[in-house]
C-alpha cells in the first residue's frame, strides 16, 4: 500500500481546522459565562488557554513538511494543491480570534 503525503496532508489539515473551531466556540462559550471584571481581563483567559493553539500550530507545521514531501515525491498536482490551500488556512485561522465573532 501506498502512502500518499498529500491526502495525509489533508486529513490533518481538516482536523486542525476543526480543532481550532471547537477551542475558539470553548473560548466563546467561557466568555458567555463571565461577567463584569472578567469580561474586562478576558485577553488573560484568553492567553492561559494560548497552549492549545500552540499545539495545533506544531500539527500544522508537519503538515507542512508532509506537502513538501508529497511534493519531491510528485504526487498529483491537485492533491498537493489542495493540501497546500488547506494548510495556509489552518495556519491563518490560528492568528484569528473567531471566538469574538461567536459570541
Amino acid at each position: 500500500m501506498k502512502l500518499k503525503f498529500a491526502l495525509i496532508s489533508i486529513c490533518f489539515s481538516i482536523l486542525i481546522i476543526i480543532g481550532i473551531i471547537y477551542h475558539n466556540s470553548q473560548l466563546a462559550a467561557l466568555y458567555n459565562l463571565s461577567h463584569g471584571k472578567e469580561r474586562a481581563l478576558f485577553g488573560l483567559t484568553e492567553l492561559a488557554q494560548l497552549d492549545k493553539k500552540l499545539y495545533l500550530g506544531y500539527c500544522a507545521i508537519f503538515t507542512l513538511i508532509l506537502e513538501i514531501v508529497a511534493w519531491r515525491k510528485k504526487e498529483p498536482k491537485k492533491l498537493y494543491l489542495l493540501a497546500i490551500g488547506l494548510s495556509i488556512l489552518s495556519l491563518s485561522l490560528l492568528f484569528i480570534r473567531l471566538w469574538v465573532y461567536m459570541v
